[in-house]
């Protein structure tokens, strides 16, 4: 009895041996493929892909003593790590409420009298608890005013605008324009045009040649016209 059972235990021990060579076996022939396939994967990959490899290798003894591993579990893991990664989309800056500020400064300036004080005041007193200058409402509130014909009301906010430093682009300067020319200003427009030839000589659009040429045309100022051409020329 006391054979028998010494044995037995060195049947178990014996099995367990070959369990354990077996297993080692296994990771090792499955680090020998993550080598081969280090060509076309990533350091990082290949620790993620190794490390995941190695917790999913299960061994376990079938009724006649063969090891099983769940191989093409493995398999597919490695397939889907080298797919292809996320890319990182950046979250766009919320301007939805730009439309109800430029409605309500419209809405302002419409009820205030022509006078350049009153105005202003408001404009500030609409800025007042920004933590920026609302800019993008404020060329917003630029465009209702010139569906509306709004002239005088285009030219202060846009006056008040560059007044503080803001909106100085092609487009306020070519919505200003048009307002002085509808508001029968010429000179005032023309003293805009000629800071913008003396700030921007290279950067000019063509747009705003042609809005220069228009205004001159309107009011028939013929030898402006062929000055502005010859500029643009």
């Amino acid at each position: 009895m006391m054979i028998l059972i010494s044995r037995n235990s060195f049947c178990c021990q014996f099995s367990s041996l070959s369990l354990g060579m077996s297993q080692s076996h296994q990771v090792r022939k499955t680090e020998v493929e993550l080598l081969f396939l280090g060509s076309k994967l990533s350091n990082s990959t290949i620790l993620t892909t190794k490390a995941t490899m190695n917790s999913q290798v299960k061994c376990s003894l079938s009724q006649s003593g063969q090891l099983i591993t769940n191989s093409k579990a493995v398999e597919r893991k490695m397939i889907k790590k080298v797919g292809k990664r996320e890319q990182h989309l950046w979250k766009r800056r919320d301007s939805a409420g730009s439309g109800r500020k430029a409605l309500n400064l419209v809405r302002i300036v419409s009820g205030l009298p022509n006078e350049k004080e009153a105005v202003y005041g408001a404009l500030d007193k609409w800025t007042a608890w920004e933590t920026e200058f609302p800019l993008i409402a404020a060329a917003k509130a630029l465009r209702i005013l010139r569906k509306r014909s709004q002239w005088k009301r285009v030219i202060q906010v846009a006056k008040w605008m560059l007044s503080k430093g803001q909106g100085a682009t092609m487009g306020t300067y070519d919505i200003l324009l048009l307002a002085f020319d509808m508001d029968q200003r010429v000179d005032e427009a023309e003293s805009l045009w000629n800071m913008i030839l003396h700030v921007h000589t290279r950067s000019i659009s063509k747009r705003l040649f042609s809005r220069m040429i228009s205004l001159y045309d309107h009011h028939n100022v013929q030898d402006k016209i062929t000055e502005t051409w010859r500029s643009w020329v």
